[in-house]
């Protein structure tokens, strides 16, 4: 396979990984429960995996900003993919995939509450990015 093959696989296993144990987490803190309950969709791996194609385009014109305003670019980037997916996920399958219902929503499916989340998700991809880089080349070469 190719290194952008690799790359997709590689962000979409890992942002699989990291919504069960967050949503695993918010429902530790929520029902004080000590069994996990974590959860995703299959439809999250495509999305996770665009992160292939997105994060370079976007890296190329925000590297030289400062990064406060690289996460605010990242998070913003991400608000648009989620509430696009959404969207499009919505009118396929007729039903919300997810749907959020706070007060701070727009039209459930993006929430504010997560901005935070999203803004430092963005940023520790920039981190990694780097590692997923050579991993997807050394996983090519197999």
């Amino acid at each position: 396979m190719s290194p952008l093959v690799w790359k997709f696989v590689i962000f979409g296993v890992v942002g699989l990984a990291g919504e069960v144990c967050f949503t695993a987490l918010l429902d530790l803190f929520r029902t004080r429960r000590l069994r996990l309950h974590g959860f995703s969709f299959v439809w999250m791996f495509p999305i996770y995996g665009l992160l292939a194609i997105l994060f370079p385009i976007i890296w190329k014109f925000v590297s030289s900003y400062s990064w406060p305003v690289r996460g605010i670019v990242y998070m913003s980037a991400i608000y648009l993919v989620e509430f696009l997916s959404g969207t499009i996920l919505t009118a396929f399958v007729g039903t919300h995939i997810w749907q959020y219902t706070d007060r701070l929503n727009f039209r459930g499916q993006i929430t504010l509450l997560y901005a935070p989340v999203w803004f430092l998700v963005g940023l520790a991809v920039e981190k990694y990015y780097p590692w997923v880089e050579k991993a997807s080349q050394s996983l090519a070469i197999l």
